[in-house]
């Protein structure tokens, strides 16, 4: 779950769709885990974790990633599998 604000942040950024690493994710809970395979409760769960642990803020259809390497450990995400130059967006 942490994996796909990771990506949905450099894919909109690279398009100049990301404002200060915010950006829309008008996705409820349940089409997110409908997504991923995951319950909707499980999805709330996943989401309230990272808001506790300072990586992320979630309101009203808009994320905004506050730890980008906090949130890029915690997910396991490395970037260089979208074969970008190093020296493109990140937040």
């Amino acid at each position: 779950m942490a994996h796909l604000p990771c990506e949905l942040l450099l894919r909109p950024g690279d398009a100049g769709l990301v404002h200060d690493g915010a950006y829309g994710l008008p996705l409820p809970p349940g089409e997110t885990g409908d997504l991923l395979g995951l319950t909707p409760v499980r999805v709330s769960r996943i989401l309230r974790q990272l808001r506790a642990e300072g990586l992320i803020h979630f309101q009203q259809g808009c994320l905004r990633v506050l730890d980008w390497d906090g949130l890029q450990a915690a997910a396991g995400f490395d970037p260089d599998y979208l074969h970008r130059p190093a020296e493109a967006f990140v937040p």
